[in-house]
């Protein structure tokens, strides 16, 4: 497991709480999913002051857990509100700390977070890419595909906090993940698979689709890998 020793307590602190929430929330056992990385730094080194007005850089906590079909990477960023975690999923041949890698000659994003579009929920519930236009662009929560229900849940669980004056969403966005992963099971990280490019195929040119209907929120403007 690739490790930073040099981290800052504080960082290393973070990321002992991330590990511990991600084994405790997320099925990773059951998936085959072990921890491969854990650094600081990521995406940025954000200031942290202190009660005498001085400040010194912590850096982001970062877990990485790989399986046989994909990676995912798990960050915190402290915000005003509380701690807040960013979920990205990768193929295997995502770096731990790039985005972007070159693949036959061009720039193409190699780490994406599914959940904010849901995406690769419609694609797998078989909506067409003009019916994901229309459930997108209508909010359409009352659908009878399995990811509105879900997300619907994660929003109401979302909303239920947002008066809190002190909060953190870490629980939330795990929990969101793992009822993702038990509903869709292999077919979810199957998206993601070096060794089924047909259905990674597929999903490209549903995005393809969805660009050249010209929808506004899913104009892809980077190319994914």
């Amino acid at each position: 497991m690739i490790s930073d020793d040099q981290l800052p307590k504080e960082t290393q602190l973070k990321i002992n709480k991330l590990a511990n929430l991600a084994e405790n929330l997320l099925p990773l056992q059951k998936w085959g999913f072990v921890q491969s990385a854990q650094f600081g730094g990521m995406p940025y080194e954000l200031p942290t002051f202190l009660d005498d007005g001085s400040f010194h850089l912590t850096r982001n906590p970062v877990v990485i857990y790989d399986s046989k079909w994909c990676r995912i990477k798990l960050t915190i960023s402290n915000e005003e509100h509380g701690d807040e975690l960013y979920f990205y999923y990768g193929r295997l041949h995502a770096p731990n700390n790039e985005w972007r890698i070159m693949r036959q000659g061009e720039k193409c994003s190699c780490w994406y977070s599914f959940y904010h579009y849901n995406l690769a929920l419609k694609f797998l519930d078989g909506l067409s890419p003009k019916q994901t236009i229309l459930n997108f662009n209508t909010q359409d929560m009352q659908s009878r595909h399995a990811h509105a229900k879900i997300i619907a849940d994660y929003y109401k669980q979302k909303k239920a906090i947002s008066s809190l004056e002190s909060i953190d969403n870490i629980d939330i966005e795990l929990k969101l993940h793992a009822r993702i992963w038990d509903h869709y099971g292999v077919r979810f990280f199957e998206v993601f698979d070096l060794n089924r490019p047909e259905v990674w195929n597929q999903y490209v040119n549903f995005l393809s689709e969805l660009t050249r209907l010209k929808s506004p929120s899913y104009i892809v403007k980077l190319k994914i890998c």
